[in-house]
């Protein structure tokens, strides 16, 4: 009489990953969340977001759980309506030449003005646009400072041709500055392609929010900062050489159209956000710029 063989059951891929994430990862997670952060609370959103996303689901459960500690040791929880930062899903080609999707932690510039004030040196901070028909300048006689009157006509502003981040310092000792021209920007993005790939589809229908985070990026990451700031900003440049993989969308939205709905702001307003500015806007205030605007550096 033959012996019967059973096939061990395939585990499902959200209780593999919810199994993970509780009993694996929560350790790591609890060791690395910033004071004041609830871990249990962490997971458990984290773990519902997961449920409602079914793009998180189609990625490896190795690269989710690290895109979480990751996200715990600098104390965004990701995909929540603050918009502090993203779990966003890429392709990677493997050696083999099939693809896998694997997710990627993303610190969107809403993340960074929150950390820049809880993690930095900052008591406010805020970026801006400015566009054609703006009057914008920066002076130095001698002491540096940046004046911006935004067009306030009924027609349009024009196209976008820099963009500033500044912030209060908690020293009481006056505002800083940063400035980027479109075309520094530009090749910042431009920075981000791989070979004839082309830049990194986390720009496509995002320029003006990934524009923000970069200059405000550089504001940050020459000022004193916690460690949690600090791993943010590294997290960040290490990725952006990452980011350039392909992105396939379903077959039914375009590239650009799946990543504007997944990360396009939310008009929500949020702990210690809203659209007024935190502070006077920095008309003649003055500043000290963090570097020349013709350095692309």
């Amino acid at each position: 009489m033959a012996t019967a063989t059973t096939t061990p059951a395939k585990t499902h891929p959200k209780r593999e990953f919810a199994m993970m994430l509780t009993d694996v990862a929560a350790a790591r997670i609890r060791a690395v969340l910033p004071p004041g952060i609830d871990p249990e609370r962490f997971i458990q959103t984290v773990l519902g977001i997961y449920n409602r996303t079914p793009d998180l689901q189609a990625c490896t459960s190795d690269s989710l759980i690290q895109s979480l500690i990751r996200s715990a040791e600098i104390g965004l929880t990701p995909n929540t309506p603050h918009g502090h930062a993203y779990l966003v899903p890429f392709n990677k080609k493997q050696k083999n030449g099939s693809w896998v999707k694997e997710a990627q932690l993303v610190v969107g510039y809403k993340g960074y003005m929150y950390m820049g004030t809880k993690y930095g040196i900052f008591a406010a901070i805020d970026s801006r646009d400015v566009y054609a028909r703006d009057h914008f300048e920066v002076v130095f006689d001698p002491e540096p400072r940046m004046i911006h009157r935004p067009y306030l006509g009924d027609d349009d502003r024009g196209p976008l041709t820099h963009v500033y981040a500044y912030g209060k310092l908690k020293s009481g000792a006056g505002v800083v500055f940063e400035v980027m021209t479109r075309r520094q920007i530009e090749a910042v993005r431009d920075s981000t392609a791989k070979g004839d790939k082309g830049p990194s589809h986390i720009w496509l229908g995002n320029f003006e929010e990934m524009a923000k985070k970069t200059v405000l990026r550089r504001l940050l990451k020459d000022q004193p900062c916690d460690d949690a700031l600090a791993k943010a900003i590294g997290y960040d440049a290490e990725d952006e050489t990452v980011a350039a993989t392909p992105f396939e969308a379903s077959p039914k939205m375009s590239r650009s159209d799946a990543l504007a709905e997944r990360l396009a702001p939310r008009q929500i307003e949020a702990q210690g956000y809203s659209d007024e500015l935190p502070f006077d806007e920095p008309e003649g205030v003055e500043a000290r710029p963090q570097r020349e605007m013709g350095d692309e550096g």
